[in-house]
């Protein structure tokens, strides 16, 4: 039997879009039957357990659906809790219901981030990830951040880009914009970064090659300073030092298979990254 919290969430096909300062603004977020049916799990889970936890959509499942577009990638930020405790605790209830369900945790890359791990669950057949929310520090030298957990400001300021930054707060059924600019941004078909551009780059040069791919995937025009910063010959550094083949190919894997593909490049030209994307061993550069 669905609770009263449940109930209102499956029999509503689409929800008001708010800014978290009460500015209104006209989209609106439709969800799929689907989405309604996991959301009403996860508010069914909060009621039975009695949790004050606030549960979030976030990144890129908020911005395509502002967007008007499908996804299929539903990432879940916990404020205040872990997502290994929030996964036992959907398994324990749904399991009761007679359902057959279970999580697997991601691991972290740093010891030191045990509780900071995402837990991954498949509820309606949806791969939906848990996490709790976090802030990020960097030191010189190194794109692995030390990850703390945070509040949603924090959380929304860590990411590569604005349009990128939104939540759904699915106890509220609204949408947050905690950054202030992400819903505008989106308006505007601007690409932007939280942060300064440049700190945003240095930080996790994988950030430039992520904000190219988002620029020429939505045809978005970049602001000035953002430019700017992927022009920066330390940005170019950090790519070579500190990224691995590994998400240079996944990122690259992800532009080149977008409909920009060629803009994309252009803009890999226009950055001078060509030439240390792909690197060609010099035994093959001659006959």
């Amino acid at each position: 039997m669905l609770n009263r919290v449940s109930r209102r969430l499956l029999h509503r096909s689409s929800f008001k879009l708010i800014m978290v300062d009460n500015k209104s603004a006209t989209p609106t977020i439709v969800l799929t039957e689907k989405e309604r049916q996991i959301f009403a799990t996860l508010m069914e889970v909060l009621d039975t357990n009695g949790l004050q936890t606030v549960i979030r959509a976030n990144g890129g499942w908020v911005r395509d659906k502002v967007m008007g577009l499908e996804s299929d990638d539903i990432d879940i930020s916990l404020d205040g809790m872990y997502g290994e405790d929030f996964a036992k605790m959907i398994t324990e209830h749904l399991t009761k219901k007679g359902e057959q369900v279970s999580y697997k945790v991601i691991k972290s890359k740093s010891d030191k981030s045990k509780h900071l791990e995402t837990s991954s669950i498949k509820l309606n057949g949806q791969v939906v990830d848990l996490v709790n929310l976090r802030s990020e520090t960097y030191s010189s030298g190194s794109r692995i951040p030390q990850i703390e957990a945070g509040t949603p400001l924090q959380d929304a300021y860590r990411r590569d880009l604005t349009i990128n930054s939104l939540f759904y707060n699915i106890n509220e059924q609204t949408v947050e914009d905690w950054t202030g600019f992400g819903l505008q941004d989106i308006k505007d078909r601007v690409i932007r970064t939280p942060l300064p551009p440049l700190q945003t780059f240095l930080e996790d040069p994988l950030r430039l090659l992520r904000t190219i791919r988002f620029k020429n995937r939505f045809d978005f025009t970049p602001v000035s300073e953002l430019l700017e910063a992927a022009a920066n010959p330390d940005v170019k550094d950090g790519i070579c030092q500190t990224l691995s083949y590994e998400s240079i190919v996944i990122e690259l894997d992800k532009m080149l298979r977008g409909s920009n593909a060629h803009k994309a490049i252009a803009d890999l030209h226009k950055f001078n990254l060509l030439s240390i994307l792909f690197k060609f061993p010099e035994d093959l550069l001659y006959f």
